[in-house]
C-alpha cells in the first residue's frame, strides 16, 4: 500500500511549493480585500513591503531547510512527506489563524490590509523557491557524461561479476544510480588484495598516481593507515550536503577531519544476555535487566548479584562468561572511558580503564566468571586455548550471563528459552543517582567495528567528479540497497535539525526477537549512548593491541597498571611516528 502512494523527490518538492503558494495566495487575498475597505495611504504600502521583507527572509530560510530535507530522502517517498510535522503545524496555524482572526474581528481592518498582504506575498514567494532552487541544485549534479566510477568493498562487492548468489537488488540499484547520474560503475578489486592489505595497496596506488578505486567502503582494517598516509579526501567542509545523522559522519571523523561516513547500523553494539528461564529455575528473584534499570548494576552490585547466583548454580557453571577482548571495550566505555577516542586520545592508561579490567579479573579469581586459558604464538600475540563466550556455551550451561550483538538475537530463544537484555556495569568513574536514566553522561556504549565509505585522493581527477559528489552517489546507492538504513540515517538527521534527540540506529525499537518491553526500552536507550572507539582500527593498523593487553590482564592476571602503562607508551610512540597524534609533552 505504501509504494502505491510514493512519488519522486521532485514531485514532493512540487507539492510543497504548490501548498506554500496556495497558502500565501489565500493570506494575501485577505489583505487585498481589506485594502479595498480602508483608506489607502502611502505608508500602508510601505508597511506591507516591510512585512514582506521580514517574513520573506524567514520563509526563504525555511524553504531552503525543507528543500534540503526532501533532497536528503531516498528517491521515492509517500506524497505526504512534502512537509514534516513542524511545517504542517506552522501551515495549519497560519491558514486557520489568518482566516479566524479576520472573521473574529480581533484586528482592525487597516492591520489586516498591510500585514496580511505582505505576509501572504512572502509566503507565496517562498513557495516558488522550493521547487526552483531544488531543481537547479539537482541539475548541477545529474549528468557526469558517462564517467566510469570504480567501486570496491562491502555492498559494492555484490557488483563483482564473479560473485555468487542473488545480486538482483544490487544490480538494479546500480542501474538506477547509473541512469540518474549518467555514470558507469566498474567493480575494481585491488590487485593482490588478500583481505588484510587493503590500506597498503591503496597507498601504493596513490603513490603511483592512481588508487585503483574511486569509492571505497573500507573495513576498520585499513582506515587508520589510509588516514595517516593522506590517502583519503578530506570532506569536512562538504559533508553537510549529505543528510544523515551526525553519528554516521563521526564514525569516519578523526581529530575533527571528516573523511566520509558509515552506512553500517550505528549503535548495533554488544550487550549482555541471559536466560530468564534458567534464572527462575535456580531461584533468582531479580533479573539483571531489573537490576540495571533500578540503577543497581555498579561493580559492587554486580559482584553481589553474581555471588548470590554462584551459590545456587550447579558445580562447574559460572555466573558470567565474556571474552576478554569484548569486555575490554564495552566495560571501559560503560565506566566512562573510550579506549581511543576520535580526538586522538589514547586512554587505556586511565583509571577508569584499569578499574574495568581489574574488576573482571577479580570475578575470575573469585570463581564468578569463566577462567580463560591463553598462550602466546611466535609473534608474541595471545591465542585462546580454552575460553567460553559463545551462545552455544550459554545453551550448554557453562555460564549464565554472556554477550551478543543485536543481529545475533534471532533464534536465541530456541537455544536458551526466554532471554533478557542487560547492559554493562559501571565503576567509580560513573555516577548513578537513581534508576538507570540517571546515569552520568559519561556512561557510553562502545561501537568498535564499522565500515567506512571514503574517497581516495585520486578519485576526483580520475573520474572528473568531485569527491563530495562521489559520496552523494555512494549514499544514493546505499539508500536503495539498504532502505531501512536510509530511513534511519535520514530520521536521525531530521531529529537533529529539529533540535530533538534522535533514536540512533535503524533498528532501534524494531523487532530484534527481544522477549519483553523492558528489553526494547533498555536496548534503545543504549543506542543513544553510542560513541566510537578507535581501538580496533588502531589494532588492525598494528599501532596497539588491545587484544594482547586484555589477555594479559584478564586471562593471565598480569598487574593491570603496569600492563596498561607499557601498552600506552608503545601506542603513543607508534601513533606519533605515523603522524596520527602530536608528540606528548
Amino acid at each position: 500500500m505504501k509504494a502505491k502512494f510514493c512519488v519522486r523527490k521532485r514531485t514532493l518538492l512540487l507539492i510543497a511549493g504548490i501548498v506554500w503558494m496556495i497558502a500565501g495566495f489565500n493570506v494575501a487575498r485577505l489583505g487585498v480585500m481589506s485594502y479595498m475597505n480602508v483608506e489607502r495611504k502611502w505608508y500602508l504600502y510601505l508597511m506591507s513591503i516591510v512585512v514582506f521583507l521580514l517574513f520573506g527572509l524567514m520563509f526563504f530560510k525555511m524553504s531552503k531547510k525543507h528543500t534540503k530535507r526532501i533532497l536528503g530522502y531516498e528517491e521515492h517517498r509517500p506524497f505526504w512527506h512534502f512537509f514534516d510535522w513542524k511545517a504542517y503545524l506552522i501551515m495549519t496555524c497560519m491558514m486557520s489563524g489568518g482566516i479566524g482572526f479576520r472573521a473574529a474581528g480581533i484586528f482592525p481592518e487597516i492591520f489586516i490590509a498591510f500585514f496580511y498582504s505582505g505576509l501572504g506575498l512572502a509566503l507565496a514567494m517562498a513557495g516558488t523557491m522550493v521547487p526552483m532552487s531544488a531543481f537547479a541544485e539537482e541539475e548541477e549534479t545529474q549528468d557526469f557524461n558517462g564517467a566510469e566510477v570504480r567501486v570496491f568493498g562491502n555492498k559494492w562487492n555484490e557488483l563483482d561479476p564473479d560473485a555468487e548468489g542473488d545480486k538482483t537488488q544490487y544490480l538494479d540499484a546500480a542501474a538506477q544510480i547509473e541512469e540518474k547520474y549518467n555514470i558507469k560503475f566498474v567493480y575494481s578489486r585491488p590487485d593482490g588484495y588478500d583481505g588484510y592489505n587493503l590500506g597498503e595497496l591503496i597507498q601504493a596506488g596513490i603513490t603511483a598516481g592512481d588508487a585503483g578505486v574511486d569509492i571505497l567502503d573500507s573495513e576498520p582494517d585499513a582506515l587508520i593507515s589510509l588516514i595517516s598516509s593522506g590517502a583519503l579526501t578530506d570532506l569536512t567542509d562538504d559533508m553537510d550536503q549529505i543528510h544523515v545523522g551526525s553519528l554516521y559522519k563521526q564514525a569516519v571523523t578523526w581529530q575533527d577531519h571528516c573523511y566520509g561516513m558509515t552506512f553500517d547500523n550505528v549503535g548495533d553494539t554488544y550487550f549482555m544476555v541471559y536466560s530468564r528461564d534458567y534464572l527462575e529455575d535456580i531461584g533468582m528473584d531479580v533479573t539483571p535487566t531489573e537490576k540495571f534499570m533500578a540503577g543497581e548494576w555498579s561493580y559492587d552490585d554486580m559482584k553481589e548479584y553474581l555471588t548470590e547466583m554462584k551459590a545456587k548454580l550447579p558445580e562447574g557453571v559460572y555466573p558470567i562468561g565474556i571474552h576478554y577482548y569484548h569486555w575490554a571495550s564495552m566495560a571501559a566505555a560503560a565506566n566512562g572511558i573510550m579506549q581511543i577516542d576520535s580526538d586522538g586520545n589514547i586512554n587505556f592508561n586511565e583509571e577508569g580503564f584499569i578499574e574495568a579490567m581489574s574488576f573482571y579479573r577479580e570475578l575470575i579469581d573469585e570463581g564468578l566468571a569463566c577462567p580463560m586459558e591463553v598462550e602466546k604464538d611466535e609473534d608474541g600475540d595471545y591465542n585462546d586455548v580454552a575460553v567460553y563466550y559463545s551462545t552455544q556455551d550459554m545453551a550448554d550451561q557453562k555460564f549464565v550471563i554472556g554477550r551478543i550483538e543485536a543481529w545475533q538475537a534471532g533464534g536465541l530463544a530456541d537455544s536458551i528459552g526466554e532471554w533478557g537484555v542487560t547492559m554493562w556495569p559501571w565503576g567509580s568513574n560513573v555516577t548513578c543517582d537513581g534508576d538507570y536514566t540517571t546515569l552520568s553522561d559519561n556512561y557510553y556504549t562502545a561501537q568498535s567495528y564499522w565500515g567506512s565509505c571514503v574517497i581516495p585522493t585520486t578519485a576526483a581527477d580520475k573520474t572528473g567528479i568531485s569527491a563530495i559528489d562521489l559520496m552523494k552517489i555512494a549514499n544514493d546507492y546505499y539508500d536503495l540497497v539498504q532502505p531501512s538504513g536510509a530511513a534511519g540515517r535520514l530520521a536521525a538527521w531530521e531529529a537533529e535539525e529539529a533540535g530533538e534527540e534522535p533514536q540512533i540506529g535503524f533498528d532501534a525499537g524494531t523487532a530484534r526477537d527481544f522477549c519483553t518491553e523492558e528489553d526494547y526500552e533498555l536496548y534503545d536507550w543504549a543506542h543513544n549512548r553510542v560513541q566510537y572507539d578507535w581501538a580496533k582500527p588502531f589494532d588492525n593498523a598494528k599501532i596497539t593491541s588491545i587484544w594482547n593487553l586484555a589477555a594479559e590482564i584478564i586471562a593471565e592476571g598480569v598487574d593491570a597498571r603496569s600492563a596498561a602503562d607499557a601498552a600506552y607508551k608503545s601506542a603513543v610512540e607508534k601513533a606519533t611516528e605515523m603522524g596520527l597524534i602530536s608528540a606528548k609533552e
